[in-house]
C-alpha cells in the first residue's frame, strides 16, 4: 500500500526531505518520450527545484520515490506508469495518448502538458500538498490493484480470445 514521502521522487539512498538541496528526481538513462536526452528530460524536475536522480533500476528505485514523473509526446498505455501506481507512487504524466486512460487528473496522478512550467508546477504541488499526494497514491494503486494485477489481465485476456473463436 502507498507509504508516508516527503521528496520529489527520491530513487537511491536515504529519501532527502524538501529542503537545502530540494527533492530528488528520477530520469532514466535512456531519455524521455520527446526529450532527446535524459539529460533533456531532467529540465521540468530542475526547474521544479529537484536534484535530478539518473537511474536504469526502475523497479527498485520506486521503492523510496516519492513522485514518479513520466513525459512523453505519444503514448499506448505506460507500463511505467502502471509500475509507479502499483508500488503507490504518485504519478505526474504527460496528457497524451492512453496514458489519460491510466491517470485521472487530481484522481489517480496529474496530467500535464508537455512544457517545463506545467511539469514543474505539477512536481511541486504534488510534493507540497500531502493530502493530494497521498490521495492519487491510494487511488491509484486501489485502481492498478482492481483492473491491472495479473491474474484479472489474464482471465480478460482469455475471455478475449474465447469471444474471438466463439467458444
Amino acid at each position: 500500500s502507498p507509504r508516508g514521502r516527503r521528496s520529489a521522487l527520491s530513487v537511491q539512498g536515504q529519501r532527502s526531505p524538501c529542503g537545502a538541496h530540494g527533492p530528488k528526481a528520477q530520469c532514466p538513462s535512456t531519455g524521455c518520450g520527446r526529450y532527446g536526452s535524459a539529460r533533456e528530460a531532467a529540465s521540468p524536475a530542475s526547474a521544479a527545484g529537484a536534484q535530478v536522480i539518473f537511474s536504469e533500476e526502475l523497479a527498485t528505485d520506486l521503492a523510496t520515490a516519492d513522485v514518479f514523473v513520466y513525459l512523453s509526446e505519444s503514448e499506448g498505455l505506460g507500463s511505467a506508469i502502471l509500475l509507479a501506481m502499483a508500488q503507490g507512487v504518485p504519478v505526474v504524466a504527460s496528457n497524451v495518448g492512453g496514458i489519460p486512460e491510466l491517470v485521472e487528473h487530481e484522481a489517480t496522478g496529474l496530467l500535464v502538458s508537455n512544457n517545463v512550467e506545467a511539469v514543474a508546477s505539477a512536481i511541486r504541488r504534488m510534493t507540497r500538498d500531502e493530502d493530494l499526494a497521498r490521495r492519487c497514491a491510494e487511488n491509484a494503486y486501489r485502481k492498478v490493484s482492481e483492473r491491472y494485477a495479473d491474474d484479472i489481465m489474464v482471465r480478460r485476456t482469455e475471455q478475449v480470445y474465447r469471444d474471438v473463436l466463439g467458444l
